[in-house]
């Protein structure tokens, strides 16, 4: 488990849509939340995906316990015209309930009010040293401007955020968040052919995957030209490789969503994977293979884990095609009997 990164600063953010603030007098109740994972996932760590707990996409798990999210909530007496009642604000498990530490907020008391909530996870997703921005509007939700993703493993980001709910009056605000970018994995195997032969996977680096990216109204465009490269084995590891297929490494990508089905004539705008693997014969031979390099056609979507297994296969089989000779005359002689 990776070390939990503290959340120090409060993360200023761009707020574009066309709201105000107002204060309700005479609270009816505070307003606390009910965090958890949409399909979830359960390792409670700020940097990193946060993955699914027992293996099941549709358990749902709690929300990590450690970490802070982002809240917004508006305020309506007709349901069409909305103004900001909670702004930003940091929520964390504070004293049993998921709420603000330093303020209360409360249910607006009487019949002629809602409220609408929208969340974003984490507060801190600056950390990753992103120029990202956030703006909010009543109607659509959470959207995210310049977010740039990293192949650093410690500093990834898991942007997580929910829908709008509905109206509400009362009760704890149920946060069901949704994964917002998508995650690439790898395993790795050999064909049964090797038999007992010893492979090692040296490297495998996943790279031109597009870094930055903006999400407006649900829906992710790809900016600017900068692109990644994952190096999925720790500097200097190796992995054994066996006929089962194995996780490659302990890390997973966090991408944005992008099409990576774009033909041209030179695959530029293919994801590429390059594989370095050393096999082992026996009695000191080996086979040092390097720059073994497959693209991945295909289209990431948020929220979808990809996992590509890679198999290692064997040369082509020895066969043989036999021929004979045919016989050449060779010295004999005559040979008189009588």
């Amino acid at each position: 488990m990776k070390k939990f990164f503290a959340l120090a600063a409060v993360v200023a953010v761009a707020l574009t849509s066309c709201v105000t603030t107002t204060e309700i007098p005479d609270p009816a109740g505070e307003i606390s939340f009910e965090a958890f994972n949409y399909k979830a996932q359960g390792r409670a760590v700020v940097h990193g995906p946060i993955e699914d707990a027992d293996g099941n996409p549709e358990t749902e798990t709690n929300y990590p316990e450690t970490e802070h999210f982002g809240a917004y909530a508006f305020i309506t007496n007709d349901k069409a015209t909305y103004t900001t009642y909670m702004d930003n604000v940091e929520i964390e498990k504070y004293e049993g309930a998921w709420r603000n530490r330093t303020k209360k907020y409360y249910w607006p008391k009487g019949t002629n009010a809602w409220l609408k909530f929208v969340s974003y996870s984490p507060f801190a997703y600056k950390d990753n040293g992103a120029d990202a921005t956030h703006s909010i509007n009543a109607n659509k939700g959470i959207d995210f401007s310049n977010f740039v993703t990293t192949a650093d493993w410690d500093k990834q980001i898991d942007l997580m955020t929910t829908d709008l709910s509905d109206n509400l009056q009362s009760g704890v605000v149920a946060t069901p968040f949704k994964h917002r970018l998508a995650q690439v994995c790898f395993q790795v195997s050999k064909s049964t052919e090797y038999g007992d032969r010893v492979v090692t996977l040296d490297n495998l680096t996943m790279s031109n995957v597009k870094s930055t990216g903006n999400y407006t109204s649900g829906v992710w465009t790809t900016v600017g030209d900068e692109v990644l490269t994952f190096e999925y084995l720790p500097l200097e590891a190796t992995q054994t490789v066996t006929t089962t297929a194995a996780a490659v490494g302990t890390n997973a990508a966090l991408v944005i969503p992008q099409d990576g089905t774009k033909s041209d004539a030179e695959d530029v705008d293919y994801v590429k994977v390059l594989i370095d693997y050393t096999i082992d014969y026996g009695g000191g031979v080996k086979d040092v293979i390097t720059g073994t390099t497959v693209t991945i056609p295909t289209e990431w979507l948020e929220g979808k884990k990809y996992t590509y297994t890679i198999t290692i296969g064997m040369g082509g089989e020895i066969t043989f095609s036999p021929t004979v000779t045919d016989w050449t005359a060779g010295e004999g002689g005559n040979i008189t009997v009588g």
